[in-house]
């Protein structure tokens, strides 16, 4: 016997649930980014890079604070582009 299909409100729970899934991990992601940058800044050469550093660090905090769960394609393009970013910073701090 077949399952009964699921009405719209279990599609809209559904999606509600992969929205707040998504929205946590785009912010663990910026924070991971924002951590990142902690470390460059702290081992910035010189005032120009520590400055330069801090000013691209404060776009991903500003970012994180504006993002919300219904951000459908700014989430989207953070789960995208993020962890490649994360890996270059990282990589730019060894």
């Amino acid at each position: 016997m077949d399952e009964p299909s699921p009405s719209n409100h279990d599609h809209a729970a559904d999606r509600t649930a992969e929205q707040a899934v998504a929205f946590g991990t785009a912010r663990e992601l910026i924070s991971a980014v924002i951590a990142a940058y902690s470390g460059r800044v702290s081992a910035a050469a010189s005032a120009q890079e520590t400055e330069k550093l801090l000013v691209e660090q404060r776009a991903y905090v500003t970012e994180r604070r504006d993002l919300t769960p219904g951000d459908d394609e700014v989430v989207a393009r953070i789960l995208r582009d993020y962890p490649e970013l994360l890996r270059r910073l990282r990589d730019a701090a060894q």
